[in-house]
């Protein structure tokens, strides 16, 4: 059969094996480009449990092994991802495994929190956080840099882990490299 004088068999081959070359070629680069990296710096001995979300802003959800570091281990996680991925939008998920105690002591920490992030009052803010996580018969640590608040409490089996952004950045509400205005909770 012929159209126009072309091969209707040979052009829908040769459109086959274009989209195969295509879709082979981005799959490829997907692999080993980004999530053979990505996996690598996860795989490290401080995560426990990873995995990655594929979409328009990747979403990497990492369980540590031990918490205790949290600020230390998610700025090391969160740069290296950061360069692996170059401009590439991510959102960097800390897992927990929280109860309902630990949930309320954070809830009621809220107020501390944001009041902190405006008024610059952290230290009184990390003994509101800890009053909080006591009287539900827990403990909690606090660290702050630069960018982000970082919350991690912890009963018996049971932990929380937060990591609160201290501003808006330039970029906007919506920003999307590392945790974001607000990092998500998994």
């Amino acid at each position: 059969m012929q159209w126009h004088k072309l091969r209707l068999k040979v052009v829908l081959a040769a459109l086959l094996v274009t989209l195969i070359v295509l879709f082979g070629g981005q799959w490829l680069y997907t692999k080993y480009s980004l999530q053979q990296p990505l996996k690598e710096i996860l795989a490290d001995d401080g995560t426990g449990y990873y995995r990655i979300e594929e979409g328009p802003v990747l979403r990497v959800y990492v369980r540590l092994n031990d918490p205790s570091n949290l600020m230390d281990k998610y700025q090391e996680l969160n740069e290296k991802i950061g360069s692996t991925l170059g401009n590439r939008p991510y959102r960097l998920i800390v897992e927990d495994k929280r109860n309902p105690a630990l949930e309320k002591a954070y809830y009621q920490s809220q107020f501390a929190i944001h009041t902190a992030i405006v008024q610059g009052d952290f230290e009184g803010m990390a003994q509101k956080i800890e009053q909080n996580a006591a009287a539900v018969g827990a403990e909690a640590k606090v660290w702050i840099d630069g960018e982000n608040i970082y919350v991690y409490m912890w009963q018996d089996d049971f932990y929380l882990v937060e990591v609160v952004p201290r501003s808006v950045t330039s970029a906007g509400p919506n920003h999307t490299n590392g945790g974001g205005l607000y990092a998500e909770r998994a």
